[in-house]
Parts: C-alpha cells; structure tokens; sequence
C-alpha cells in the first residue's frame, strides 16, 4: 500500500507539474505571440516611417529646386531692376537737361518777340512818320 500511496503522490506530484508546465507554456505562447505582434506593429512602423521619409526627402528636393529657381528669377528682376533704374537715371538727366534748353529756348523766343515788337513799331512809326512826310510835301 505504501508502493500504491507514493505512486498515487507521484503521480499527482507529475500532474501538477505538468498543469503548472503547461501554464508556463501558454504563458510563454502568449508572450511569444505578444512580441510577435509588437515585432509586426514595429516592422510596420519601420515601412510607414521610410515611406514617409522618402516622400519628406522627395518634397525636400522640390522646394530646394524651387528655391533655386526663384534665387534665379530674382538675380534676373534685381538685374532687370538695376537697368531700368540706370535708364531711368538717364532719362531724368535728358529730362532735366531738355527742360532747361526749353526754358533758354522760351527766354530767347521772348526776346526775340519783343526785339520783333520793338521792329515793328519802329516800322509803325516810320510808316507813319513816311505818310506825314509825304502827305507834307504834298501840301
């Protein structure tokens, strides 16, 4: 009977050991697929973040291309900006110098206006003076 009782205390000794084994094996399964999961979720993560990191890197490269077109639209209007400026210069001076030729002009047409007036009525008066004589010596 003592064969029997330390056969029937192994035999439960086994099966709690095999329940507690199994326990730990469906604990242990449960992590596994836990960190198989996780491992997933992050390789996923990974995928998502170089997909996205390229498409920065492609979006980077364009506004970089953008930006260097647009420094070269502006080194061309600044040149641009810089001509007209320098033909604007040039034209106030023209401007400037034709404004005062014209006033020399104006001056000179006014004295010479008056020197045609000033003719006028010295020939005026010499006619007039021309008839008194005549009508003078016709008397």
């Amino acid at each position: 009977m003592r064969r029997y009782t330390v056969a029937r205390t192994l035999q439960t000794t086994a099966e709690k050991s095999v329940k507690h084994l199994e326990v730990q094996i469906s604990d242990t399964n449960a992590k596994i697929d836990l960190s198989m999961r996780e491992t997933q979720e992050l390789h996923s993560a990974k995928s998502r973040a170089q997909a996205e990191t390229a498409d920065l890197t492609h979006k980077l490269e364009e506004a970089e291309s953008q930006i260097s077109q647009l420094n070269k639209a502006k080194q061309t209007l600044t040149r641009s900006l810089e001509e007209v400026k320098a033909a604007l210069e040039d034209e106030s001076r023209v401007r400037v110098k034709l404004h005062g030729e014209n006033k020399n002009l104006q001056a000179e047409l006014e004295q010479l206006r008056e020197q045609v007036d000033v003719v006028q009525n010295i020939q005026k008066s010499s006619i007039c003076n021309g008839k008194k004589l005549t009508s003078f010596t016709l008397s």
